[in-house]
């Protein structure tokens, strides 16, 4: 099998954690081995490092520390064995030393250096200490993510379907890997499928449902940190013209105006973009909107927003917008567009203008697989329906 240190540690540790009365600290152990320079990312005959041994179905608390340790070693692994040049130290005198980087310390978080010059060894954080040279040296995966020879990760294994024992650990396991160690749940084994396929769907009922929950909010909190970052953007605040690195404030009415604080948002509205908004607010929002999409309700849509919904779509006009769900089955199927109530709903077709655009807002959506979306819309006063696929992302606050 050609096992490691660590790898026996987690693999055989499972089943001797008491002899002779007296618990075996197979923790202190890897920690010894660790500072020694053993290799945290050691794998077996199959592909399997420390986390598949681990961290998967039949983990115990030893195995998730000694998994912890190896996780955090790994990160700066690839300095180990190579010249590093400290920098940044409190102690001048340190500083610009050159020394061969070794072993790492789990409890301080620091690595071993020896200093060529003084024959002697230090320890360092990595934050202090970069490779002599300019080599640009590629850092090794999270450990997290290495497959074995199958493609599989310890997640694949914690989201197969339940067994009568184990249900406690593999949920323990769960919470290590997502919500400590971020793990991806979008990596694919051999024949293509990735967890969060075996947790979403239909496989949400067969697989472990409590590890299914755990990849659906990671899911969620993947869409929610792909929305903020696609709201970075090089615009400008319209009333002083200095660029915006961070998230800007818009005007919620026209969705097309951006400012760097509410003193220019305000002084804007008063200097005449609210009288622009009363004078044709849905004209406005014509001309100036490139991404959006118009559909004509049906009879039968009609009248459920005459009769029925009619409370609910004058708010809808006072707030101007709203979330509608978007949803995509081919490149050649129409587009499903509902909202909460579902008192409208409609498709969208290939044949309709802005077709593409809200199919490629819905394939950009990595919380979905790309499968559907949520998005801003609105309806004017000639039940013309504008969408604005720029705005997709995970749903806010509905709950449906």
């Amino acid at each position: 099998m050609r096992l490691s240190p660590l790898l026996l540690i987690v693999s055989m540790g499972k089943g001797i954690g008491i002899v002779g009365g007296k618990q075996q600290r197979h923790q202190d152990v890897a920690k010894l081995l660790l500072r020694a320079g053993a290799n945290p990312l050691a794998k077996d005959v199959f592909g399997n490092t420390v986390v598949h041994y681990g961290a998967g179905t039949l983990a115990t608390q030893m195995t998730l520390e000694v998994a912890d340790m190896c996780i955090r070693a790994a990160k700066s692994h690839h300095l180990s064995g190579k010249d590093v040049k400290l920098h940044s130290l409190n102690t001048e005198s340190m500083n610009g030393k050159v020394g061969v980087a070794g072993g790492y310390d789990p409890d301080s978080e620091r690595r071993a250096v020896y200093l060529l010059e003084e024959k002697r060894e230090v320890w360092i954080k990595i934050e202090n200490m970069a490779l002599a040279q300019d080599d640009k040296l590629e850092k090794y995966p999270p450990l997290t993510d290495i497959q074995d020879r199958m493609g599989t990760i310890s997640l694949h294994e914690l989201c197969m379907p339940p067994q009568v024992s184990g249900m406690q650990e593999k949920y323990e396991a769960g919470l290590f890997l997502l919500k400590k160690h971020r793990t991806s749940i979008y990596i694919q084994e051999k024949d293509g499928v990735t967890p969060f396929e075996m947790c979403s769907g239909l496989g949400q009922r067969m697989g472990a449902w409590r590890i299914a929950q755990l990849v659906m909010e990671v899911a969620a909190e993947t869409g929610r940190e792909a929305k903020k970052k696609k709201k970075v953007t090089e615009r400008t605040c319209t009333k002083c013209k200095t660029s915006l690195q961070k998230s800007p404030l818009v005007c919620s009415l026209c969705i097309m105006v951006s400012y760097c604080g509410k003193d220019c948002q305000i002084a804007h509205w008063r200097e005449g973009h609210k009288a622009e908004m009363r004078q044709n607010r849905s004209a406005i929002r014509r001309e100036k909107s490139k991404d959006r999409f118009h559909a004509e309700l049906s009879d039968w849509q009609q009248f459920y927003r005459r009769k029925v919904y009619e409370a609910k779509w004058r708010q809808m006009q006072r707030t101007i917008h709203s979330e509608n769900k978007t949803q995509a089955s081919g490149d050649d199927s129409p587009l499903l567009l509902y909202d909460q109530t579902r008192a409208c709903q409609f498709e969208i077709y290939p044949t309709n203008s802005g077709y593409e655009k809200i199919l490629d807002a819905v394939r950009n959506e990595p919380a979905y697989q790309g499968r559907k979306t949520y998005m801003k819309a609105a309806f004017d006063d000639n039940n013309l329906c504008a969408m604005f696929p720029s705005t997709e992302g995970v749903k806010a606050h509905y709950n449906w």
